[in-house]
């Protein structure tokens, strides 16, 4: 039977779908840690208390910006693997925010733990024979495996509803306020955000206090650099599994294992090394205090 045509929004997919997770993986998915490090070294040089309000807000907003990157990602890669996209960039283009909480996807896909979310992405299938010959340091399974813990279980915990209320305060209406004790004597001398309440029958609004010490900052800092190479290394895979003839024409990348070496991946195959050699450590971490 002759094949029907692609529709022209399959053919824009197919055209960028290889270039955009290519862009991904090598240069836009470093920004939200690049971010919150150019924060952190504009705080160092220049310590003073306006400066550490505005680097705990902006961290903040990173990190919770990462975890809809997560459900962004994770989300399309799902609906891949399930034939419900021809290409994942549709799911990126298309996405709502409110669909890809953590739980909520979970919970519609019935995913219910980290070996259900390494099944439902389909990753065992991108683990290139080579591997082990291309980078002898690095358990390609283990570390997929590892990720799919971390967002699991660390990235859905951490995003809570009132976080996410508050980020999209802070994103969209710069409702946020550099001493929450001056507006309710509870919270402490931090910056806040003011948010409506969901207990409808309750106070109209919530002013919820962000975390201020240093190792609420460390933490969250340390978050920002995990999500940030965990998607990056996520869709490398993809790329390795779906477009290793791409990578070597358009980026000289041979095999595509190689994607790894590349100048602006070598922090996440370090992270990925790190991984392997100590599986429990990062992104295992105490869990940030607050929202």
């Amino acid at each position: 039977m002759p094949e029907h045509p692609l529709s022209s929004y399959d053919e824009i997919h197919k055209q960028f779908d290889p270039h955009f997770f290519v862009d991904y993986a090598l240069f836009s998915g470093s920004l939200r840690h690049y971010i919150a490090k150019s924060l952190e070294d504009l705080l160092k040089a220049n310590i003073n208390d306006s400066h550490r309000r505005l680097f705990i807000v902006g961290l903040y907003r990173e990190e919770y910006a990462g975890y809809e990157d997560v459900g962004a990602i994770v989300a399309s890669l799902i609906r891949y693997h399930r034939k419900e996209l021809t290409y994942p960039i549709e799911g990126m283009l298309r996405y709502k925010p409110d669909a890809v909480i953590l739980e909520k996807l979970f919970r519609r896909y019935d995913i219910k733990s980290a070996d259900d979310l390494y099944v439902g992405l389909g990753l065992e299938e991108w683990i290139p024979t080579n591997w082990g010959s291309v980078h002898p340091r690095i358990d390609c399974a283990k570390v997929l495996q590892r990720m799919c813990r971390f967002i699991f279980l660390d990235c859905q915990a951490n995003q809570k509803r009132y976080g996410i209320d508050a980020y999209n305060r802070i994103k969209h209406g710069l409702a946020f306020v550099p001493n929450g004790n001056r507006y309710l004597i509870s919270l402490p001398n931090a910056p806040a955000v003011l948010v409506a309440n969901r207990q409808s029958q309750s106070d109209p609004y919530v002013l919820l206090g962000l975390p201020m010490d240093d190792s609420s900052l460390a933490e969250r800092a340390r978050l920002v650099e995990f999500i940030q190479s965990t998607l990056r290394a996520l869709v490398s895979f993809y790329l390795i599994g779906n477009y290793s003839e791409f990578l070597r024409e358009t980026r000289e990348i041979v095999p595509a294992s190689r994607i790894f070496d590349f100048p602006s991946l070598v922090s996440v195959r370090d992270f990925l090394v790190q991984l392997t050699e100590n599986p429990d450590s990062p992104p295992t971490m105490p869990r940030p205090r607050g929202l």
